[in-house]
């Protein structure tokens, strides 16, 4: 697959579900290297979260709520 179709993938799924972690971008292998490229890019934005009783950090990722990552995400899903 290339590289813009696991954007969109992503993408699709932030849009569904408001937040994702990498580790429910299924069907992407290395989904971190894609969220990683998508902040460069202005898209999105991480969060560092914890679950109660449980000592470990993960990344939230979600849409910046900006007019210009707005449009820019928009492209992809198109």
């Amino acid at each position: 697959m290339n590289t813009s179709k696991h954007k969109t993938t992503i993408l699709k799924l932030i849009a569904k579900y408001g937040k994702v972690t990498a580790s429910e971008c299924l069907h992407i292998s290395n989904a971190n290297q894609y969220l990683g490229r998508l902040k460069s890019e202005g898209v999105l934005k991480d969060e560092w979260m914890k679950k109660e009783g449980n000592p470990q950090r993960f990344k939230e990722w979600s849409i910046k709520n900006t007019p210009e990552a707005r449009a820019k995400a928009n492209k992809y899903l198109k």
